[in-house]
């Protein structure tokens, strides 16, 4: 299955499928684009992940770079229990704003 990110509004987007090496370099700039275009509050829902190693968390470190180099806020939500794992694991939830 191939990954996207779908926006339907300035503040919300999500992630759907794999979150791999074939899929993230794609996904960065689906996510950049969306931080563009949003608000200074945004969202990005992740419970349509299929699969997330620790590229995926790369991947949303990435955005949250971007996004406060932006002067933005983001958050992500509603991860996939495996993710959410692997942020605690790593202490990025203490360093990234995240909702299971």
């Amino acid at each position: 299955m191939a990954a996207c990110l779908q926006s339907d509004s300035k503040d919300l987007a999500m992630v759907r499928g794999r979150l791999d090496f074939d899929t993230v370099l794609l996904l960065e700039q689906q996510g950049n684009d969306f931080l563009q275009q949003s608000s200074d509050v945004c969202t990005i829902d992740l419970s349509a992940v299929t699969y997330s190693g620790s590229v995926g968390l790369a991947l949303l470190l990435a955005w949250y770079r971007r996004a406060r180099a932006m002067g933005k806020d983001i958050r992500f939500i509603r991860l996939p229990e495996k993710m959410m794992n692997l942020m605690k694991v790593s202490a990025l939830d203490e360093v990234m704003p995240v909702q299971e």
